[in-house]
């Protein structure tokens, strides 16, 4: 995650960015914190894991949704163990400054965390659903991106987490903490299937190799209705790089790229007179063009479309969030990862999301739906900006 601070060094003892970036990053709200160590305690892990145990680790969770996809089973070593040192409301936190902290639900007894997860048990459940909250919101990866600057892998020690400052936790009455378990619980989805060996035989002439061989199931991609159907355009973003600034300005739109699809803020801007380059309206769905996990989103302002993202206009904009959601979805993923191509970063290409197959009976007709926002943003709105 890029870090950005504007300092004066005249004053400064010591030039050493870690500490720099540390020491100028602010909540949003102004209030007390306290560092971590006096909120929570530290927990070790005590059990292990063999190879081919299912283990969850940090790249398990999927940061967009902060729901758990898939356990590996080549993890063995030291483990901690749901229903042994772990229990409900207990914290498992990243090294990786743009990581997704867990908390621990009943959902997940006995699962077993890799122990490169930092485990941690908050001094009451109401401020281990804050503190859950305040990490995974924008501002909360961000001051985690802060502390980390200056680390050659990037990464965040024991120490460190321990003295992350925190906002102290409203009164338990507060609305927040109402707002914060819907939040929470949206986050228990469905774990992916894990991919399987298949075999079968087929006549490949007149086919497409790529999709035959993608799938067991190529008849799939012809259930539905085509996206196409639902929408006035389908745009791929261009190169904003020739025009584009590293702060905003007047006058300027933020670019949506990889990142704010991600829930992260805007890095960079472009005038919104330039020519030559996709505008994205309010209502639009916003979908990544890169990787397995590309989250869609519907946009909220206007902005411009990098180059690794397609904007789709839809007919009718009040379906936008239901698109948005069924793409994000488990059947969604399912049929984007059967459409993409490349050895190196899977993408997805114009020609193929044109046809991509919507199924209304898994969206309730594209009816009304939950906003498709990523778990950070979700949180930046419900504890910062209301």
């Amino acid at each position: 995650m890029l870090n950005v601070a504007v300092l004066d060094l005249r004053r400064e003892s010591s030039w050493d960015p870690g500490r720099l970036t540390a020491d100028a990053f602010r909540w949003p709200a102004d209030a007390p914190a306290a560092p971590l160590r006096e909120l929570a305690t530290r927990l070790s892990p005590r059990s292990s894991a063999d190879e081919g145990a299912a283990v969850i680790t940090p790249a398990s969770i999927d940061p967009l949704t902060g729901a758990l996809r898939r356990r590996t089973q080549r993890y063995q070593g030291a483990v901690y163990q749901v229903g042994a040192e772990l229990r409900p409301g207990d914290l498992l936190l990243p090294r990786r400054p743009d990581g997704t902290v867990v908390r621990i639900s009943e959902h997940l007894q006995g699962a077993l965390f890799t122990s490169t997860f930092m485990a941690i048990r908050a001094l009451d459940d109401s401020t281990s659903l804050w503190t859950w909250g305040v990490l995974n919101s924008v501002s909360g990866r961000q001051m985690r991106s802060a502390y980390a600057a200056g680390s050659v892998t990037a990464s965040l020690t024991s120490a460190t987490l321990m003295d992350l400052p925190i906002p102290l936790c409203p009164p338990l009455a507060s609305p927040v903490f109402d707002h914060l378990r819907q939040v929470e619980r949206d986050t228990r989805l469905p774990e992916e299937e894990a991919v399987e060996t298949w075999w079968r035989t087929t006549d490949l002439r007149g086919q497409e190799w790529r999709l035959m061989l993608s799938t067991p199931e190529p008849e799939l991609l012809e259930q539905g209705e085509s996206l196409s159907n639902f929408c006035s355009s389908i745009l791929r973003g261009r190169n904003v790089r020739p025009v584009a600034v590293e702060s905003e300005e007047v006058g300027f739109l933020p670019v949506m790229d990889i990142g704010v699809l991600s829930g992260r803020l805007p890095r960079r801007w472009v005038p919104a007179e330039s020519h030559g380059l996709i505008r994205i309206a309010v209502g639009d769905v916003v979908l990544g063009a890169l990787g397995e996990r590309a989250h869609a989103t519907v946009a909220r302002e206007p902005a411009v479309a990098d180059q690794n993202v397609f904007v789709l206009r839809l007919h009718d904009v009040s379906q936008a969030d239901a698109v948005a959601q069924y793409l994000n979805g488990q059947q969604g993923f399912a049929m984007r990862r059967m459409l993409l191509s490349g050895m190196v970063i899977p993408s997805l290409r114009k020609s193929d999301l044109v046809r991509f197959p919507i199924q209304l009976d898994l969206v309730g007709g594209l009816g009304e739906a939950a906003p498709s926002l990523p778990l950070a943003s979700r949180l930046e709105q419900l504890l910062w900006t209301g």
